[in-house]
């Protein structure tokens, strides 16, 4: 195998947000070489099912409330998740049968992550209303992170581009899931905060693209 190919190939990736360039990328490419060196067989798939599993863990880790082993699952789910579009790269399994499975189970850890960390809020809550306001909050963060997901997925369907990643990005959404849990074991308060923050800035992001589709001006 062709090494100067295999790192070439293993970092260039266009579209990668913040987080995945500055800490997902760094960590994955190394898990990928590694895994190619000592077992050359692996596909792609198996790290998707990989990342999936260790992803939905950490959701019903911190539903149980054993909330900084779960936010450390649920980061890990983020980094392995960049292994197997590297392992397509490199052996040249690209296809649209593998993107669409990695894009759907995605999907499934963001929902698991998610709603384990609302379960973990609302079962330290009696007041009816503060059920009611942090259920709230799960249903506004499935749907915004479901579709920024969609947006994006319709962008390179149709115009074979994406919009740019931000704040929004899953990369992003990820850590700040696996941070919010951090903070739930030391003070309810700042994890409430941190996931309110993320709606916002997932809500403003929606709109941003909304508006853009709506006023033709992407792409």
């Amino acid at each position: 195998m062709n090494t100067e190919k295999t790192k070439n190939v293993l970092y260039v990736k266009p579209g990668d947000g913040p987080i995945s360039r500055l800490i997902n990328r760094p960590v994955s490419t190394r898990i990928s070489r590694f895994t190619l060196r000592v077992f050359p067989e692996v596909t792609p798939n198996m790290f998707t099912f990989a990342s999936t599993i260790i992803g939905v863990i950490g959701g019903i880790l911190v539903a149980m409330r054993i909330f900084i082993l779960g936010a450390l699952f649920i980061q890990l789910s983020s980094i392995i998740d960049g292994c197997d579009g590297e392992i397509a790269r490199i052996k040249n399994l690209q296809s649209a049968h593998g993107d669409a499975l990695d894009s759907l189970f995605d999907r499934l850890v963001d929902v698991s992550v998610i709603w384990g960390i609302t379960i973990g809020l609302v079962s330290a809550q009696e007041s009816r209303w503060e059920l009611i306001l942090l259920t709230s909050l799960g249903w506004i963060l499935t749907s915004f992170s479901l579709l920024i997901s969609y947006s994006s997925a319709v962008a390179r369907r149709n115009w074979a581009k994406d919009f740019p990643r931000t704040l929004a990005g899953r990369d992003v959404r990820m850590l700040i899931l696996a941070v919010t849990a951090i903070m739930l074991e030391f003070s309810i308060l700042w994890g409430i905060i941190l996931l309110s923050g993320l709606a916002v800035v997932l809500g403003a992001s929606l709109s941003v693209r909304i508006i853009q589709i709506w006023t033709r001006s992407f792409p």
